[in-house]
């Protein structure tokens, strides 16, 4: 949230000055320009690779931060319900759909859990040798 507020004055400024000039247009964008027009998405993309060239990190593209969040934020047990919103989907049925890879991992840290709480888990399993599906 601080970034966001540093970046909020920032605008501020901005705007005040080429208000001053007669050259800022409210777009109601958070990340512009001094000249208050959007970026170009290449300019995005473009940056953003370069700091990832530059980066101790596994080379990824701009548009797989969405997949890695929304993949982060089922294995941290945020509720599917939250992750469909934050991402737009119509359905929580969309996003469970493409985000499935991830369920095996769920499935597997629910079942040791309800071992750990004296429940049938990951044990009952083990012994009929059946695995619930999704696995």
């Amino acid at each position: 949230m601080l970034a966001l507020r540093q970046q909020l004055n920032r605008q501020l400024d901005d705007r005040a000055r080429a208000k001053a000039a007669h050259q800022w247009t409210d777009t109601g964008y958070v990340f512009t320009p001094e000249d208050s027009q959007p970026f170009h998405p290449d300019h995005i993309t473009r940056d953003f690779a370069k700091l990832v060239d530059g980066a101790p990190v596994k080379s990824i593209q701009f548009r797989d931060l969405r997949h890695t969040h929304a993949s982060h934020l089922l294995l941290v047990n945020v509720p599917a319900t939250v992750v469909s919103e934050r991402l737009g989907h119509v359905t929580i049925g969309f996003t469970l759909n493409v985000y499935s890879h991830v369920l095996p991992r769920m499935q597997e840290e629910a079942a040791d859990r309800t071992e750990a709480n004296g429940g049938a888990g990951a044990g009952a399993r083990t012994r009929t040798g059946v695995k619930p599906s999704g696995f």
